[in-house]
């Protein structure tokens, strides 16, 4: 969660900036980052839903769209655990 809010604080400070090639990398690195670290420590598939093409569309989801992604999925993590 962490390296979520820095990822986002420093997108922020590139466009606040106007620094766009800052941010394209930042977006990248975050998502490249976040993907590999919430699907290897976080997220666990069940054998019978873990196959390449369930695995590959998540990913690819993540790696697009982790602004929105990333809280989505830490929070449906989290109410799992709670129930």
């Amino acid at each position: 969660m962490v390296v979520y809010v820095i990822a986002m604080g420093l997108l922020y400070l590139a466009f606040r900036f106007e620094w766009p090639s800052f941010g394209v990398i930042v977006y990248w690195v975050s998502s490249v980052f976040l993907t590999h670290v919430l699907y290897r420590d976080v997220v666990a598939f069940h054998p019978m839903y873990n196959t390449l093409g369930n695995m590959v569309m998540q990913k690819l989801l993540t790696l697009f769209l982790w602004p929105i992604r990333v809280p989505i999925v830490l929070f449906q993590v989290a109410f799992n655990d709670a129930l």
